[in-house]
């Protein structure tokens, strides 16, 4: 399922390429690559009576984007990328200090509308899905240590947004922040609270 899904993702670029490599001339639509710092916490969460909140993680978000203009000031920008999420604990529960580190491994495909303030900063907002590669939990609790890589358990399939700016330091090199958050759980089971990936992106990006 989760291939037939990142089949679809990257089917819906390559039709996008196609329709935008037909209007060109007159639009100018661009493939570009990006790159950089992902800064992620999956907040708050209750489970049993016990609240934990996370930290934020640095991890990596790094993929492609088309730019194509709709009018002098708008653009649409759907992308395909990789991002590392999730959170780290440092908290002390019934006397046991633990410690963890949840990293979560998605493909992100935001469709992004940019409005562009001037020549060369925009804001962006659009809607998110996120789709779950892997995911792995190192948890140290008193003197031991385990480590999971399953995603039992884990959602699958997520929905969120994408708030953020772009400035264009030329034709080509742009500086993107981004603010990311899912609607829902990153985990499928029900929590009084449970955890969402949200997060900041610092992000370099070249079009060719």
């Amino acid at each position: 399922m989760k291939n037939f899904i990142l089949s679809i993702a990257l089917a819906g670029m390559v039709i996008i390429a196609g329709a935008g490599k037909t209007y060109a001339q007159k639009s100018q639509t661009r493939v570009g690559i990006k790159a950089g710092l992902s800064l992620t916490t999956l907040g708050a969460a209750t489970a049993n009576g016990v609240s934990i909140n996370y930290d934020y993680r640095p991890g990596f978000q790094g993929g492609v984007f088309l730019e194509a203009p709709l009018s002098s000031s708008i653009t649409f920008s759907p992308q395909v990328l990789f991002t590392q999420k999730g959170g780290n604990v440092n908290t002390t529960i019934n006397g046991i200090n633990i410690k963890g580190n949840t990293q979560l491994n998605y493909i992100d495909v935001p469709l992004l509308v940019g409005f562009k303030a001037n020549p060369n900063l925009a804001f962006y907002v659009g809607p998110q899905a996120s789709f779950l590669l892997s995911q792995k939990d190192v948890i140290t609790s008193g003197p031991s240590t385990a480590t999971n890589t399953s995603t039992t358990g884990t959602r699958k399939t997520n929905f969120g947004g994408n708030l953020g700016a772009g400035y264009k330091f030329n034709d080509n090199v742009s500086l993107n922040v981004n603010y990311i958050f899912d609607f829902s759980h990153a985990a499928e089971g029900n929590y009084d609270n449970g955890e969402r990936n949200s997060g900041f992106l610092f992000t370099v990006g070249y079009l060719f």
